[in-house]
């Protein structure tokens, strides 16, 4: 059930963005890419781990795991450890002065990969060159899935919605979380920003609750695409691939006038067919659909200088 979930987390955003306002834990902007009139606490991620907390002390929620054959205890206790780890290391990024170095936030993510990797070695691997590569394998992906949702989370809605759509596609009641905080974020406005931002700590968690869920590895496709894009496209200006900028393609929907609220609207659409249809059909129709979007929007600024 999703209600449980959404109005935990919409009564844990309400009150700690009012506690957290005039804080440290506010995003004031940058003027450059943040565009917002106001700081904008980023107490997302907090709101809806708190949430998804409370559902699994319940029996409500528990995550697959990224060993979802492992079973038992131990997966479940390294699918919660790698959770926290993942929202430490964002939190520690939202709350330090020009967030953490990219190295120091890799390595977080890798501490997350590690715990993931746990029931790897309980299980009793068949060699230790099999419990080596699992673990590379854990690390690899949780870096990949976490700086993959951080980068997405560029425009208000777009992270929470479309995780909020991977973990309904999955039949995940962790969605409830996600749609409770998406109205703070993306609706309910104040002195023209949004209440609440995800934040790093929320993007993480985010990533790494999609990455626990198999069913919902689909909605990592519009994402990936979006970043692969972007990569190529700063090495080109010769800048770094992490180096943020407004040429996401939610920010070529913005410059072409859409409300937040409908580039949300069209990302769920351009993600539709990967999380609708299992198998290459539905991740080439996503691949295809994002191709048109980016091919009718306007540039955002990608023909200035780097």
């Amino acid at each position: 059930m999703l209600l449980p979930g959404a109005v935990l987390a919409a009564a844990a955003t309400w009150a700690l963005a009012a506690l957290f306002e005039r804080t440290r834990w506010a995003d004031a902007g940058d003027g450059v890419r943040k565009l917002q009139p106001r700081p904008v606490p980023a107490v997302g991620g907090a709101a809806i781990l708190l949430s998804w907390v409370a559902l699994a002390a319940g029996g409500s929620l528990g995550f697959p795991g990224f060993w979802p054959d492992a079973g038992g205890s131990a997966s479940a206790t390294a699918s919660w450890s790698a959770l926290a780890l993942a929202f430490a290391t964002g939190l520690c990024d939202d709350l330090r002065r020009g967030g953490l170095l990219p190295s120091v936030k890799l390595a977080g993510q890798a501490a997350a990969g590690l715990a993931l990797s746990v029931p790897i070695w309980l299980g009793g691997p068949p060699s230790i060159a099999a419990a080596l590569g699992g673990t590379l394998l854990c690390v690899l992906a949780a870096c990949v899935a976490l700086n993959v949702w951080n980068t997405f989370d560029n425009a208000d809605g777009a992270a929470a919605g479309l995780g909020a759509a991977g973990l309904i596609a999955a039949q995940s009641s962790a969605a409830g979380a996600l749609i409770g905080f998406l109205p703070f974020n993306l609706l309910a406005h104040r002195r023209g920003g949004p209440r609440a931002y995800l934040g790093d700590a929320g993007s993480h968690a985010v990533g790494m609750a999609l990455l626990l869920t198999p069913a919902a590895w689909p909605a990592f496709l519009l994402p990936l695409l979006d970043l692969l894009r972007l990569c190529v496209l700063r090495a080109r200006r010769g800048r770094r691939p992490w180096q943020g900028d407004r040429r996401h393609l939610a920010h070529r929907l913005e410059a072409a006038g859409l409300s937040p609220a409908a580039v949300l609207a069209v990302l769920l659409v351009v993600a539709a067919p990967a999380l609708a249809v299992a198998g290459p059909v539905g991740l080439c129709a996503c691949a295809l659909l994002f191709a048109l979007a980016v091919g009718a929007t306007p540039r955002a600024g990608e023909s200035g200088p780097p």
